[in-house]
C-alpha cells in the first residue's frame, strides 16, 4: 500500500525562484529513484510556494526511512534555500483501518 507524502515549502527571502524550481525538479527526480517510491511531482502552489506530492510504500520516504545519500543532497539542497511549512503523511482509508485494527 502507498502513502501519499505532503508537503509545502516556502522559498527564503533573498533566494532565486529560479533556483527554487530546478532544486524541486532535481528533488522530485532523485525521489523516483528510490525503491518504493512511485510518484513524486511538485506544484506551483502561489509564486513563493511549492507543494510535493510524492507516493511511496511506508517506511520508504520520509521520518525513520533510510535515503540514498543523493536523496539526502537533493533534500538538503532545496532546504539550503527554503524551509517547510507543512509536512503530512495521507494514507488509505484501508490503511487507517489497518493501523486501527493493529491497535486492538
Amino acid at each position: 500500500m502507498s502513502n501519499m507524502f505532503v508537503s509545502k515549502w516556502r522559498v527564503n527571502e533573498g533566494a532565486k525562484r529560479a533556483d527554487f524550481g530546478v532544486l524541486a525538479l532535481a528533488m522530485c527526480k532523485q525521489a523516483k529513484t528510490e525503491e518504493g517510491v512511485s510518484d513524486a511531482r511538485f506544484y506551483w502552489c502561489d509564486a513563493n510556494t511549492i507543494g510535493f506530492v510524492i507516493e511511496a510504500e511506508a517506511g520508504r520516504w520520509g521520518p525513520g526511512s533510510k535515503l540514498a545519500g543523493a536523496t539526502n543532497k537533493a533534500v538538503f539542497d532545496l532546504a539550503d534555500i527554503a524551509q517547510v511549512v507543512s509536512d503530512e503523511v495521507w494514507m488509505s482509508a484501508k490503511v487507517g483501518e489497518m493501523n486501527y485494527n493493529s491497535s486492538h
